[in-house]
């Protein structure tokens, strides 16, 4: 019993600490930026049914914003037992990072046996700056379980190595499968798995007698071999998944992909954060563009580094394995950060950290625990960088409360950023301050001059404020830049029928419907603009149709019913929804 207890220890310390900087996101809002999208989708929010169950694992809508089962069939459950309440949705994030640290902690004293640098990894993976994002930002829920079954993976993993047996080996695959149900990006396990097998199961070595061993086939070792199916599961769930969607993937248009050199240097100065978590932000600007011979520059230094540490840090394995362990799982973010030239941003980085962790963690414990009163320098140290790290993760965590709080803390270190503008003014109109969003969209037009985007939420804000004149302008000079934008034409619809022009309203609309005819909101608007003139049987004929394109679609649903109430029970007013 005594044996267990450090680790008890530990284990309620971990949750302690967890609780101490999160539980306060149990009543904090979502942000707008993505999390409005990931939350109310039809698909989720009219409730859980076996059939919603088993669509989500073979043909889910097209207006998810995620394309993977797992997650889908979370916010499915989520929806189902605590409604659209953030809070509740926040503090599954919560969880799920808690459980992921414990699960780093067990793993890792399970199989090297140091109480110490182990609990002290899993601590800095609890506490760290940069694992505030992915856990207090909603959009995050496919990241956190991806890390959870990659770690319950690995735990299993770890149980087949102790006693190599093929039915230990076959429970590997179901939290993998999972994970690749969660996030793609976890493909990159079996070759996690393999510089796990070099430390801390020391499988193999680096020598040339372990190399050769090592691929000498599955009866000398099995370490090659063993990795092969795992390598194979995720192409061949992508098949099988393909031929259930008979090819019908959701289109998200044809990327334009080109090596940005700027997105290098971007990525390798984000890095810095790791041991100076300062200025971090939601929604970073793109990185600007740079030298094609900085990004090579930079690129060959971590060549140079990486030969380095294959050849002088054999006496130092830990370190072999966390330093490739960061780049190998960040190889899916780099590769598509170098194509895209997006920014990274900090939920990115937050299955890579382990890897830092484990060199920061053993290496401060190789050094100290030997010395004369190591244990009470490791203790003490340990305690100074977790405590620094917590008042910063937990003012980190402040920011998140809501959009506003968040956006204006990311104006504060960025101010010229454009999407932080655009996302702070859709805030203020959320809160029904349509003069301060007026300011932030007149400075992100400012930034991008002609934006049809802008434009029109600048014209919206206005027509809110009461200044209709300039709103009108507005919205027409985005249709002037961009005679297609369904959202100038619609704000435009919006806007006269506020000023009375019903007959030029029911024209705007007809424009959109023939741009695009399956638009069941702009069909549901129409027929509120028709039923105020008097149009009722053709209302009716255009809530039909919406309903025909979506069936879940409530707003269709309950204008449908006070129409026909309004039929038999007049002359009884009633507002309809848009």
């Amino acid at each position: 019993m005594k044996k267990i207890i450090p680790d008890i220890l530990i284990c309620l310390l971990i949750i302690t600490v967890g609780l101490v900087i999160y539980a306060r996101i149990g009543g904090y809002d979502y942000i707008l930026y993505d999390d409005i999208v990931s939350m109310y989708v039809p698909f989720v929010t009219n409730g859980f049914s076996t059939e919603k169950f088993g669509q989500a694992f073979y043909n889910l809508p097209e207006n998810i914003p995620y394309d993977v089962a797992v997650p889908a069939v979370v916010k499915l459950l989520l929806w189902e037992f605590f409604g659209g309440d953030p809070g509740k949705h926040h503090l599954f994030s919560l969880y799920m990072h808690i459980a992921c640290a414990l699960l780093l902690f067990l793993f890792l004293r399970s199989t090297t046996g140091e109480i110490p640098a182990s609990g002290f990894c899993a601590l800095l993976f609890t506490v760290h700056p940069l694992n505030v994002e992915a856990v207090s930002w909603l959009s995050g829920h496919n990241g956190m379980l991806e890390a959870f079954f990659l770690l319950a993976t690995i735990v299993c993993y770890c149980h087949y190595v102790n006693k190599p047996f093929w039915k230990r080996y076959l429970i590997v695959f179901p939290p993998f499968v999972l994970g690749l149900m969660s996030k793609p990006t976890i493909a990159i396990l079996p070759f996690l798995l393999l510089l796990l097998d070099y430390w801390p199961f020391r499988r193999f070595s680096l020598s040339r007698a372990g190399i050769k061993d090592m691929t000498l086939g599955y009866r000398r070792n099995r370490v090659l071999v063993e990795k092969i199916p795992l390598i194979a599961l995720p192409p061949l769930l992508w098949t099988i998944r393909r031929f259930i969607h008979a090819g019908q993937f959701h289109n998200a248009g044809a990327a334009s992909l080109r090596f940005h050199a700027g997105a290098v240097l971007d990525f390798i100065g984000h890095l810095s954060r790791i041991f100076y978590p300062v200025d971090l932000a939601i929604c970073r600007p793109a990185p600007p563009e740079a030298s094609l011979w900085a990004a090579a520059g930079l690129l060959g230094a971590f060549l140079v580094v990486s030969l380095f540490v294959i050849l002088k840090m054999h006496a130092h394995k830990y370190f072999i394995t966390g330093w490739f362990w960061f780049w190998c799982a960040s190889a899916p973010v780099i590769l598509m950060l170098f194509l895209s030239g997006r920014p990274v941003e900090d939920h990115h980085l937050y299955i890579p950290l382990i890897g830092v962790f484990i060199m920061v963690a053993f290496g401060l414990s190789s050094v100290l625990l030997p010395l004369r009163y190591g244990r009470g320098l490791f203790l003490i140290t340990a305690a100074a960088i977790l405590s620094l790290l917590m008042v910063t993760s937990y003012r980190q965590t402040g920011y998140w409360k809501n959009s506003e709080s968040i956006f204006i803390h990311a104006l504060s270190i960025h101010p010229d950023n454009k999407k932080v503008h655009i996302n702070l003014g859709d805030a203020y109109m959320g809160k029904k301050d349509p003069e301060k969003a007026v300011r932030h969209y007149r400075q992100f037009l400012q930034l991008s001059p002609d934006n049809p985007l802008g434009l029109t939420k600048l014209a919206r804000a206005l027509a809110s404020a009461g200044i209709n004149e300039e709103a009108r302008r507005l919205y027409k000079k985005a249709l002037k830049l961009s005679p297609d934008y369904i959202p100038a034409y619609d704000g435009l619809a919006e806007l006269l029928i506020q000023t009375g022009q019903i007959d030029e309203a029911i024209a705007t609309y007809r424009a959109v419907l023939r741009i695009n005819p399956d638009l069941f909101q702009i069909l549901n608007n129409l027929a509120l603009a028709l039923y105020k003139r008097g149009d009722i049987q053709e209302a009716l004929n255009c809530l039909d149709r919406a309903l025909r394109e979506n069936p879940h679609y409530r707003a269709a649903e309950n204008n449908r019913r006070i129409i026909m109430e309004s039929l038999e029970e007049r002359p009884r007013a009633k507002t309809l929804d848009q």
